[in-house]
């Protein structure tokens, strides 16, 4: 297994677990760190043995954004140096919507900026009720570009606005209201509620119907309505034909437990 700097990773029982450890920087990200992430995560997609992925943080906070001292160092160069720090970011979050598998963000703690941005891009995220939620660029005179689309797709325009706006922090309440994470759960229940819901997926999700059912999120969602149609009338018959298709409805016909 590979070894990392910042990521720590664990895999077992069709869960890879991947944990950002920069704890005494508050898990903000530089290139490393995310080029790290990006690492573990491939990985996890290409292991045929995973089934789910859970990201979570060690220390206190879940992942405080970019590094600002090098954001800092960043600014003292020209445009395509930070074009290329840019796109690396960029990346993280289109890999994270493109992965074949269910992806579980855990927070604990804050998730600021870059790191909400990684929460937005999670399929499901959970959090402590201490949990809290923002882009606080605005703040800065920065701008929280990287996130919008990964945002508006998961909460809307509207409340999208609200949080980039403002500049503004929301508890996990409210984040759940949004539509941001999937739940809270207490601090000393969130480790085994979030292994719980990953050992669920594995055993009652088909993996087939979950690559392709994320493919026509991500793919559909910018699509005219005829054309998403036209998509997906055409994903449906492929997958009536499917091994796992023909499995799954004839153990529910006959009454059969179904484990995947």
């Amino acid at each position: 297994m590979t070894q990392f700097q910042h990521v720590l990773v664990e895999a077992g029982e069709r869960i890879a677990r991947i944990t950002l450890n920069r704890p005494e920087k508050a898990n903000a990200l530089n290139y490393v760190v995310v080029q790290e992430l990006k690492t573990a995560l491939v990985a996890a997609d290409n292991d045929d043995a995973v089934k789910v992925v859970i990201l979570k943080a060690a220390g206190p906070t879940f992942c405080a954004g970019l590094d600002l001292e090098y954001l800092y160092k960043l600014q003292q160069y020209g445009v395509e140096e930070n074009l290329y720090d840019a796109r690396h970011v960029a990346e993280l979050y289109l890999l994270m919507a493109k992965m074949h598998k269910i992806i579980i963000v855990q927070v604990e703690g804050p998730a600021l900026a870059t790191g909400c941005g990684l929460v937005a891009a999670a399929d499901f995220a959970y959090a402590t009720p201490e949990s809290s939620f923002g882009f606080r660029e605005v703040k800065m005179g920065f701008i929280p570009s990287l996130p919008i689309k990964t945002l508006i797709r998961k909460i809307g325009e509207g409340r999208t606005r609200q949080l980039l706006l403002s500049g503004d922090l929301i508890s996990a309440h409210t984040a759940a209201d949004f539509g941001l994470i999937a739940g809270v759960a207490e601090a000393d229940t969130i480790e085994n509620y979030v292994l719980y819901r990953a050992m669920q997926f594995c055993r009652e999700n088909s993996q087939s119907a979950i690559e392709v059912t994320k493919r026509l999120i991500h793919d559909t969602v910018e699509m005219p309505f005829d054309d998403a149609l036209t998509f997906s009338v055409k994903m449906s018959a492929h997958a009536r034909m499917s091994l796992e298709s023909r499995f799954g409805t004839q153990n529910y016909l006959t009454g059969q437990p179904i484990e995947w």
